[in-house]
């Protein structure tokens, strides 16, 4: 493999968006197995993981990192460490885990079962508050610089055998997009005499990875196997970020959810109608049919129609004509995201516009609470994610404006 960086240097267009991937990010959790070569195990046919990933009570046993650093013991009279407010997922045994200087616990609040009329997918096996962090995943395999797809057989043929396994038990959906492009399927053929793996067997594995694949920032992907097991809905009572400050998948909870309930995640950008949803979640290999999407209400699609276009419009898409109407906006977002149940990510988002408008507008009463609002994103995404970090700097600062300003109309 040591021309591996030539043939992707000269891979064109055959992405799946940004820049072309120069280095890869293997991370500790891939290791190289001396035992069946990666061509061997690509024609077994895995079993669903059962019994490895899954305790004995039917809860989730998380991995997580072999290494951290040891909490370090403050020697200083009196002073305490900070503590976290981000919730974990109740737990039921009441043991801890020490990863890095976080103190978690051993998630045992979902079980792995068959989801009527899709996958097998993941249920609540207890009631989980609003804001729990269910899931805390290292990648299995993480691109660190873009969604290069070449070089994912590579990949696996550095993972151990168990690792193989469980990749492979992944959903596959044939790219077809990639399969017309004559220069990626030469590239594979130059890259299947080095790796000793066909082109057949390199599409087996890079067809797992559009519908199990997670952005990360800066073009990237990372695919990890409990949060691949996430179903998809329109209105999802889950949402999951890329926390490079951990080098973790997390997912939150984002609404109470009641044992017996499953955990349902969005794969696909939600302001939008119902039709191009359905064509974005087709393009993924399967057909919506959540709630939301086999009997929406004229009321829903309104709401999603206008959240695509205040949305666009904000985002450069269309012209705002002054702070009032950017605010004006922002306040009838999220009017109807609230109505419509989507209480993620993109509602944070409008709630930091909305304060930084206000405070544009010198309208500070109103800018505060729309910057306390944002400070929700811990909800969605715990204290430790880079986030929460600046939004909460973003209210001090919102803090220092106002106190500048009223000493300005003072004197």
């Amino acid at each position: 493999m040591d021309n591996i960086e030539t043939i992707v240097e000269t891979m064109q267009g055959a992405s799946l968006g940004g820049e072309l991937l120069l280095s890869v990010d293997f991370g500790e959790s891939i290791s190289i197995s001396g035992t069946a070569s990666p061509s061997a195990r690509i024609h077994e046919n895995p079993q669903p993981l059962l019994d490895n990933d899954f305790s004995e009570d039917g809860g989730v046993s998380l991995a997580v990192p072999s290494k951290g650093k040891k909490k370090r013991k403050n020697h200083r009279a009196g002073k305490k460490k900070k503590q976290s407010n981000t919730q974990q997922c109740p737990n039921q045994s009441g043991e801890e885990e020490m990863i890095g200087e976080e103190k978690t616990t051993e998630v045992k609040c979902y079980a792995m079962r068959t989801s009527p009329g899709k996958r097998n997918g993941l249920f609540a096996t207890q009631p989980i508050p609003r804001g729990s962090r269910i899931i805390r995943e290292q990648p299995l395999v993480h691109l660190a610089g873009g969604k290069e797809l070449l070089l994912i057989p590579t990949i696996f043929a550095k993972l151990s055998a168990s690792d193989q396994d469980r990749f492979l038990s992944l959903q596959y959906v044939h790219p077809q997009n990639l399969a017309d492009n004559a220069c990626f399927n030469s590239l594979l053929q130059i890259q299947a005499d080095k790796i000793s793996m066909s082109v057949n067997e390199q599409w087996k594995l890079i067809g797992r990875c559009q519908p199990n694949a997670f952005e990360t920032p800066n073009n990237g992907i990372a695919i990890g196997i409990e949060f691949a097991r996430l179903n998809h809905s329109c209105t999802p009572n889950i949402t999951h970020q890329w926390n490079r400050n951990i080098g973790c998948i997390t997912v939150h909870a984002i609404r109470d959810i009641e044992a017996g309930e499953e955990l349902l995640a969005s794969s696909i950008p939600l302001l939008e109608k119902r039709d191009v949803r359905r064509e974005r979640t087709m393009e993924l290999g399967f057909t919506c049919t959540c709630a939301t999407c086999e009997n929406p209400t004229k009321a829903s699609e309104y709401r999603r129609k206008w959240l695509s276009v205040i949305d666009q419009t904000l985002n450069g898409g269309g012209k705002v004509q002054t702070d009032e109407d950017a605010l004006s906006l922002c306040i009838e977002a999220v009017k109807l995201m609230e109505e419509e149940g989507l209480t993620d990510m993109a509602l944070t988002n409008f709630y930091r516009r909305a304060g930084q408008t206000a405070a544009a507008l010198g309208r500070w009463t109103g800018a505060f609470v729309w910057a306390r609002k944002m400070m929700d994103t811990r909800a969605c995404c715990g204290e430790d994610h880079p986030i929460y970090k600046v939004n909460e700097k973003d209210l001090q600062d919102l803090t220092l404006l106002r106190d500048c300003a009223k000493k300005t109309m003072a004197s």
